[in-house]
């Protein structure tokens, strides 16, 4: 094995943590999902029965487990932010998504 491959095998065993990922720390890690999908007002995606989707699951969700923290990921996260109550990340933005798979309880693809 090589110093590099041995770096990132220990690098990815032990990983640091992450910004995003501290936003929940203290907090019950019962209450997060991660829904990564082609969600976006507008975006490049721009698929309106695509963010029904996203309200209604996660008003749904909601109504089924009261104050559950649901992020996304969207072309235009501050548009889906507004509009559906919920956190969002750019979905070309890779870090933010490893770090709020590392956040959630529950991930949906």
């Amino acid at each position: 094995m090589t110093t590099r491959s041995l770096a990132l095998n220990q690098s990815l065993a032990n990983p640091l943590p992450l910004p995003y990922h501290k936003r929940f720390q203290g907090e019950s890690l019962k209450n997060h999902i991660f829904i990564a999908g082609p969600y976006g007002f507008g975006g490049v995606f721009g698929n309106t029965g695509d963010e029904a989707i996203l309200m209604a699951m996660a008003e749904h969700l909601r109504e089924l487990r009261p104050g559950l923290k649901i992020t996304a990921t969207s072309t235009t996260p501050e548009r889906t932010a507004a509009a559906c109550n919920i956190e969002t990340i750019h979905w070309s933005d890779l870090l933010a998504m490893l770090e709020a798979v590392r956040a959630a309880d529950l991930i949906l693809i």
